[in-house]
C-alpha cells in the first residue's frame, strides 16, 4: 500500500511539472542540456540534503527525465517537490534493501519501477493532449509492467515452493523416523550425566576411605611378630 502511494505522488509530481511546461512553452524537458542543470542539493524544511541528494542520484541514475522534470519542479512547488523527494528516498532506500537480500528480485523490482515512472511521465503528456504515439508507447509500457510483475510473483512462487518440498521433507523424517529421533536426543541429553555420575562415585569412595580405588587397609597389628 505505501508503495501504492509513493507511485501515486510521483505521479502528480510529473502531471504537476508537465502542467507547468506546458503553460511556459517548454514541452521537451529532457532535451536541456544535463550539464546546466542546478542538481546540487538545497536545504528545504522536511527534506534533508543527504535524502535529497540520494533520491536525485536515484531518479539520475534510472530516470534521467525524470531528474528534469524534479529540477523545475524544485522552483516552482517546493511541497510537492519535498513529498516527491520524501517518496523518492523511501523508494530507493527499499530496493536498495533488496538489492542487499536478494539481487534478483531488485532487478525486476527496479526494471517494474522505472517501467512505472515511465508510464506516469507518458501518461502526464497525454492528459496535456492526446497523442497516437505515445499512447502506443503507454501501451507497451503498460505491457512490460504487467510482464515483470507476473515474473516477480512467479519467482516468488517458486521460492515458497522450494520451502514447502524441505518442510514436507522435515515432516516425513520427524514421522517416518521418530523413535530414532527419541533415542538420539535421549542419548544426547544423557551422556554428560552418565560421565558425571561416575566421576561422583569415584570421588565419594576416595573422601570415605581417604585413599584411591583399589588400595587394602590393613587391620592395626596385622603382620606384627606373635
Amino acid at each position: 500500500m505505501k508503495h501504492a502511494w509513493s507511485l501515486l505522488s510521483v505521479a502528480i509530481l510529473l502531471f504537476t511539472a508537465a502542467s507547468l511546461l506546458a503553460d511556459n512553452g517548454q514541452h521537451d524537458v529532457s532535451k536541456q542540456n544535463g550539464a546546466a542543470m542546478d542538481l546540487s542539493p538545497k536545504h528545504l524544511p522536511g527534506v534533508t540534503p543527504e535524502r535529497e541528494a540520494a533520491a536525485m542520484t536515484f531518479v539520475q541514475q534510472h530516470h534521467p527525465e525524470l531528474a528534469a522534470l524534479l529540477v523545475y519542479l524544485k522552483d516552482n512547488r517546493s511541497s510537492e517537490y519535498q513529498k516527491a523527494v520524501r517518496d523518492l528516498f523511501r523508494i530507493s532506500e527499499r530496493l536498495a534493501t533488496t538489492q542487499e537480500r536478494d539481487f534478483e528480485r531488485y532487478q525486476l523490482e527496479l526494471d517494474l519501477w522505472k517501467s512505472q515512472s515511465r508510464s506516469q511521465l507518458l501518461a502526464a503528456r497525454l492528459k496535456m493532449g492526446d497523442n497516437p504515439a505515445l499512447r502506443e508507447q503507454l501501451r507497451a509500457s503498460l505491457g512490460e509492467q504487467v510482464d515483470l510483475q507476473r515474473a516477480i510473483l512467479q519467482r516468488d512462487r517458486d521460492r515458497l515452493a522450494d520451502r514447502l518440498e524441505k518442510l514436507d521433507e522435515q515432516i516425513e523424517r520427524l514421522g517416518s523416523d521418530r523413535q530414532q529421533q527419541i533415542e538420539k536426543q535421549l542419548l544426547w541429553l544423557t551422556q554428560d550425566l552418565k560421565s558425571g555420575s561416575n566421576k561422583d562415585n569415584t570421588s565419594t569412595l576416595k573422601t570415605v576411605t581417604g585413599k584411591g580405588v583399589g588400595t587394602t587397609t590393613k587391620s592395626p597389628g596385622a603382620g606384627s611378630p606373635k
